[in-house]
């Protein structure tokens, strides 16, 4: 059960992210920047899109662990 509720967590934050992310790229479209600018919100997707990954990476870990706990209470 918890790690539902660690699954959970971690898809409210992947989603504000996404949210965030879409958020700011609108807006970097609606109004013209700078090169800098568009470069500087490139590096900030990538950063997010790693982020993201690594989430990923740490709740499959975690059920992993939820799973062997789990086989181990039996």
């Amino acid at each position: 059960m918890p790690s539902k509720n660690l699954l959970t967590v971690v898809s409210l934050v992947v989603m504000f992210g996404a949210g965030y992310l879409s958020a700011t790229l609108s807006r970097a479209h609606a109004d013209p920047q700078p090169a800098f600018d568009r470069a500087l919100v490139d590096r900030i997707v990538r950063a997010q899109e790693e982020q993201a990954r690594e989430q990923e990476g740490q709740r499959r870990a975690l059920e992993s662990i939820g799973r062997a706990l789990e086989h181990l209470k039996r």
